[in-house]
C-alpha cells in the first residue's frame, strides 16, 4: 500500500494540535506515559523520514 501525501498531512495536523496543548496539568504518571508515547512517535517519524530519504537517494 502506497503512502499518500494527504495521509501525512492529516497526521501532521493532529500532531501539531497536540504540540500546542498544555501539559502542565498532567499528573506525574500521565506525563511519563505521554512522554513515552511522544518518544515513540518521534522514532516512528524518524523511520518514515529515513525511508523517504533512502528512496530519494535510490532514484
Amino acid at each position: 500500500m502506497a503512502i499518500e501525501a494527504s495521509e501525512i498531512s492529516r497526521v501532521s495536523a493532529l500532531v501539531g494540535d497536540l504540540a500546542r496543548r498544555d501539559v502542565s496539568g498532567l499528573s506525574h504518571g500521565d506525563l511519563m506515559e505521554a512522554h513515552d508515547a511522544v518518544a515513540r512517535l518521534g522514532r516512528l517519524a524518524g523511520t518514515l523520514e529515513a525511508r523517504f530519504s533512502g528512496e530519494i537517494a535510490r532514484r
